[in-house]
């Protein structure tokens, strides 16, 4: 779905949606058709107006790490700062690049000195003109793309892209942004999205507080649900106050919070290891990710519910470099959301209680996975809570796609209800549309 919406007025484009790289290509692509029938028959000077490009979260990493991840073939949204080393030739076999579940022709590439291989997509209009350091009136001409790019050799840069592995021997990234000399970061927003069976569009929430929602039960036509959402903006070290709390909650002790003592990771692994149950904070570095087939020892993980032990599905299994196996339950939607993101090298901290030895395996069962590099960037992080009659309160605090399936249906109760919440971030950037000659003149 794409919701495209052009406010005459301003000069504004608001793209959402799976198509919004398609539809920046469409832009790109007009805008240079454009300058090149200017060129020939001359246009009045060009509109500037917005695109809405969503803001990935990039994992930040150096370039050493990132080039690792790469060598092993790993898919990954990253952030990086290296230096600059040159403008390189595309190579054969890489002037279309496939990634994100499409195609991206390739407009540039240059190489940094850590060995890795940026490509600059057509699509990249921010990266593009950060490059040639281009102002928002001048167009995206081929001309443009063919001179020299505005960077010297050894100057650091940042960038962000996806891995898409080797090609040719080639260590590869796909490049969203680079920023370079006063480039600065755009400015983020945020937004909540909730999404059901029949809505036409999303339900948007676009700054903190509490809405009402009513949701048509699919169960029942006719008949709503009264939900509730809250939206609270929190700094780091109070979000993990507030999650404290929200896990003393699950784990059947509400009024209190969870606390937890701050151990190095050889300590965490020593405790895992004497089967001896401890609430640990620590940092170590992901050394690998079980993606499939998780050893029997693994499948499910020792976890307090409601003031009971009980052994829940293992939602995902990762190890760090103290030989510590951190296991996330299957009911925690947003570690599992953060743990699916890491990449081996990269710093994790974790917070959970040590669930004892299993096979050969010392064993953490996870409350929070955070990425020190990355969340120090975040000025602050948005806690969403969402409160459906009939069941207890969800909460997510990281950024992504988050489906629910189980939600009951109070008019009837062997129905569950679905429901997608999206908690995304986005930038406004500005483009050059050029306008004939005389299309505005007259009535």
């Amino acid at each position: 779905m794409i919701d495209r919406r052009l406010h005459e007025a301003t000069g504004h484009w608001f793209l959402r949606g799976g198509l919004m790289k398609r539809a920046v290509c469409v832009i790109l692509a007009i805008g240079l058709a454009a300058a090149a029938a200017a060129a020939q028959q001359g246009t009045a000077a060009p509109v500037v107006g917005e695109v809405k490009i969503p803001v990935r979260h990039y994992k930040s990493l150096s370039p050493n790490v990132v080039y690792r991840a790469a060598l092993d073939g790993v898919n990954a949204d990253v952030r990086f700062r290296d230096a600059y080393a040159g403008r390189a030739d595309v190579p054969a076999g890489l002037g279309t690049v496939r990634a994100r579940g499409g195609d991206h022709p390739v407009a540039v590439a240059f190489r940094t000195q850590a060995g890795l291989l940026c490509l600059v997509p057509s699509t990249g209009l921010e990266a593009l003109r950060n490059l040639f350091r281009l102002p928002p009136q001048q167009p995206l001409t081929p001309q443009v793309l063919r001179g020299p790019l505005a960077v010297n050799a050894g100057q650091q840069i940042t960038v962000e892209g996806a891995l898409v592995g080797k090609g040719t021997a080639q260590k590869l990234v796909l490049v969203d942004s680079v920023f370079t000399y006063d480039a600065q970061v755009p400015e983020v927003q945020r937004e909540v999205e909730l999404l059901w069976q029949g809505a036409t569009a999303p339900f948007v929430i676009d700054r903190p507080g509490r809405v009402a929602v009513s949701v048509p039960c699919a169960a029942v036509p006719g008949q709503t649900v009264e939900a509730a959402v809250t939206v609270e903006a929190l700094s780091p070290d109070a979000l993990l106050d507030r999650l404290a709390a929200v896990t003393a909650v699950r784990e059947g002790r509400p009024g209190t919070r969870k606390a937890y003592g701050q151990y190095d990771a050889n300590t965490v692994y020593r405790h895992a290891s004497a089967d001896n149950p401890v609430n640990v904070d620590f940092t170590d570095t992901v050394s690998g990710v079980f993606r499939t087939g998780l050893p029997r020892e693994l499948l499910t993980v020792r976890a307090l519910r409601n003031d009971m032990l009980v052994d829940l599905p293992t939602g995902l299994a990762f190890e760090v470099a103290s030989q510590v196996v951190c296991l996330v339950p299957s009911d925690m939607p947003t570690p599992l959301a953060r743990a699916s993101t890491a990449v081996p090298g990269e710093r994790v901290r974790i917070r959970g209680t040590t669930a004892g030895r299993r096979g050969g395996y010392s064993i953490v069962s996870v409350d929070y996975v955070g990425f020190p590099e990355q969340d120090a960037e975040a000025r602050d992080a948005w806690l969403v809570r969402l409160e459906w009659p009939g069941t207890r309160p969800r909460e997510f605090w990281d950024f992504g796609l988050y489906r629910l399936s189980d939600l009951p249906c109070p008019g009837a109760p062997a129905r569950t209800q679905a429901l997608q919440v999206f908690l995304s971030e986005f930038r406004r950037l500005e483009v050059a549309v050029p306008v004939p000659a005389g299309a505005g003149a007259g009535g």
